[in-house]
């Protein structure tokens, strides 16, 4: 069974990887959004029992001093709308090797 851990900067920090999207947003396409916020998401296939599924999420995922993360649920809230953008079935990208 695969697992879905999602990665995201806490709401109090600065979300870098937003705010340069937010910017690009406003400099290359003239739109104005409020806010951006990333979540990187990991999809683990592998036999995992609970116990060692949060201890990957805790430990090998997560900064716990600058992000948040859950296992098989969503760390999205609050949003008009949401993009998520992937690789294709069976693309290994960098993170995942």
């Amino acid at each position: 069974m695969a697992h879905r851990i999602e990665v995201g900067v806490k709401r109090d920090y600065l979300d870098a990887a937003g705010a340069s999207i937010k910017r690009r947003l406003a400099e290359d396409l003239g739109i104005c959004v409020d806010d951006v916020r990333v979540i990187d998401v990991y999809t683990i296939n592998a036999q995992l029992t609970p116990d060692e599924l949060e201890l990957v999420r805790r430990e090998l995922f997560t900064d716990h001093i600058l992000q948040e993360s859950v296992v098989d649920a969503t760390l999205s809230q609050d949003f008009t709308f949401l993009v998520e953008v992937g690789f294709r079935p069976g693309v290994t990208d960098n993170v995942g090797k």
